[in-house]
């Protein structure tokens, strides 16, 4: 796993995403902790789904590194639970799992998993993901701010046409 990175693209707003990490080894939620933070990321810790669920449904996070194979709740399981809430659906899941056959990788897709990373994994692959994903979503919310204000445009074009209607109606 190399370290020499170039630094995270900055965000529109110049303020740091925000990453949560769900793993239950602790030794893999540092390495990439301190690897995310160096690259200028905030990055938050869930040792199991449950702590996981808990962090997102408090603060929803800008992206999501999340373990499979977890004691109680595996990474599948937290995976389902956020695509069935509305609010929460739209944040990206990376998946990182030592699983890595065909079938491993389907089930993740299928579940809502924006991508998918098995380790041992290189640093630099996770930080283009990361970058992808972010990039995507950002992508995705201006989109989308543009569409509801081509809606209002839209609307005000029906009520301007609505009034010069009935005032032609009232001259004639």
């Amino acid at each position: 796993m190399n370290a020499t990175v170039a630094p995270a693209m900055s965000t529109q707003s110049d303020t740091k995403e925000d990453i949560l990490i769900v793993d239950d080894t602790i030794a893999n939620i540092q390495f990439l902790s301190s690897l995310l933070v160096e690259q200028g990321y905030l990055v938050r810790k869930a040792l199991n789904g449950p702590m996981a669920l808990q962090s997102i449904h408090a603060d929803p996070p800008s992206l999501i590194l999340l373990d499979i194979n977890m004691p109680g709740m595996n990474g599948y399981e937290v995976c389902r639970v956020l695509k069935e809430n509305e609010q929460l659906k739209k944040i990206p899941i990376i998946f990182l799992s030592a699983l890595d056959s065909a079938q491993d990788k389907v089930q993740a897709f299928q579940m809502g998993g924006a991508d998918y990373i098995t380790k041992p994994f290189q640093l630099e692959e996770v930080i283009a993901r990361i970058e992808n994903q972010l990039a995507l979503k950002r992508a995705q919310e201006s989109l989308l701010a543009q569409n509801l204000t081509l809606q209002r445009v839209l609307e005000e074009l029906r009520q301007t046409h609505l009034r010069l209607l009935q005032q032609e109606k009232m001259a004639s």
